[in-house]
């Protein structure tokens, strides 16, 4: 579990660097009980109370580059608003996490 800042200029800046391979990334979708199922899987985001950071829960398994990435691509669900019918429903969200934020293992 780990607190991520919601996404910011320096976020872009990040992804930005990344594009001209001065830092590795990793995508983190695959968790042990769901595989690759983006619509199975089981980790959450949860906004903190000021509302400017997100909470992940869970953990991430087979992850290409994990040992060497300094840029993590996270998929977590989220509750979301449904303009139509008001109801909450969970969607998946991407977020770009750096491993100097700490809570990651390996």
């Amino acid at each position: 579990m780990y607190n991520v800042d919601l996404i910011h200029d320096d976020a872009i800046e990040v992804i930005l660097v990344n594009g001209r391979g001065e830092h590795m990334a990793a995508f983190c979708l695959t968790e042990p009980a769901s595989g690759s199922d983006a619509a199975s899987i089981k980790t959450t985001a949860v906004r903190s109370a000021c509302g400017k950071y997100f909470t992940l829960n869970r953990g991430k398994i087979w992850i290409s580059n994990g040992g060497l990435a300094e840029i993590f691509a996270v998929f977590a669900k989220t509750p979301v608003k449904d303009e139509k019918t008001g109801e909450m429903k969970d969607k998946i969200t991407a977020f770009v996490v750096e491993r100097s934020l700490g809570g990651l293992t390996q």
